[in-house]
């Protein structure tokens, strides 16, 4: 919270977003959500832990991180290349009866 007491940053940038919609999904939940005050602390933490936040735009416009799929349809002047650890990526194929 700001000095004056309000809650504007807590619900600035994408995190503030993501956590606006994940507090609008529990007033809209159909079932009644009943805990002890001392409970909501872990019961949040529950709730937000498996939640990612991907900015829209990094902090540089020329700098990009892709996944395979998006990286395969780019043309870019430069390419950094990182953690292609043998076995991790590409993955190996899965062996199965039928191979």
């Amino acid at each position: 919270s700001s000095a004056d007491g309000g809650l504007g940053e807590l619900y600035a940038g994408d995190a503030g977003e993501k956590l606006a919609d994940l507090l609008r999904g529990l007033v809209a939940a159909s079932a009644p959500l009943s805990f002890a005050a001392i409970e909501w602390p872990d019961v949040m933490e529950a709730l937000i832990a498996p939640e990612t936040v991907k900015p829209a735009q990094g902090t540089d416009r020329n700098i990009a991180i892709w996944g395979a799929l998006e990286a395969r349809l780019q043309h870019v002047d430069t390419l950094v290349i990182g953690g292609l650890n043998e076995g991790v990526w590409p993955r190996k194929p899965e062996s199965d009866r039928f191979m």
